[in-house]
């Protein structure tokens, strides 16, 4: 089930946390947070656009619309962060629409993100670091992320691997649950 489908009321786990969209696209936008692109944090729209003053929004719609990602649809954004990263900065970026919300890949979409940015912006694209880790790789679980946005390992290998130790745990983590 949804979240809307309980009939519950929607009760924000965090600041950030604004409604289900959000939540949706946060899995794999969340990777974000390990770049020097805004999330949108201190927008209206926290996890749903993504930017920065340097970026060229419109190559950058045009790349991520080609791969006909599922569930979602990609417009050019223009905002103001009023917290965190780009304070105070008019962001060039992209708002994430979704139109399907059952068949939304979000972690496989914040892959993309990355790639694609990373790809068109080199020169201004950068890592975060926490200590002397990344903290791409602390979001993602491991480097893999990392090394196919820097060209090391192409990003489809690193979407499979994931999804079948996705399907691995699942099918060990059956025998364990209560509801169907």
């Amino acid at each position: 089930m949804w979240w809307d489908e309980t009939g519950l009321p929607f009760v924000p786990p965090s600041p950030a946390a604004n409604g289900l969209d959000m939540l949706t696209l946060y899995p794999g936008l969340c990777f974000l947070e390990g770049t020097n692109l805004s999330e949108g944090r201190g927008t209206a729209l926290p996890f749903q656009v993504f930017g920065a003053p340097w970026l060229d929004e419109r190559r950058t719609v045009a790349e991520l619309r080609a791969l006909e990602l599922p569930g979602v649809l990609f417009r050019p954004a223009y905002f103001i962060p009023t917290a965190s990263k780009h304070q105070g900065r008019l962001c060039r970026g992209v708002q994430v629409h979704i139109v399907d919300r059952r068949v939304v890949r979000p972690v496989e979409l914040g892959a993309h993100v990355i790639a694609v940015v990373r790809r068109l912006h080199p020169k201004h694209f950068e890592w975060v670091m926490w200590g002397s880790t990344r903290w791409l790789d602390r979001l993602s679980g491991s480097d893999r992320l990392y090394r196919a946005a820097e060209g090391e390992l192409p990003l489809g290998q690193v979407l499979s691997a994931w999804a079948e130790e996705a399907r691995s745990f699942a099918e060990e983590a059956a025998a364990y649950r209560l509801y169907d």
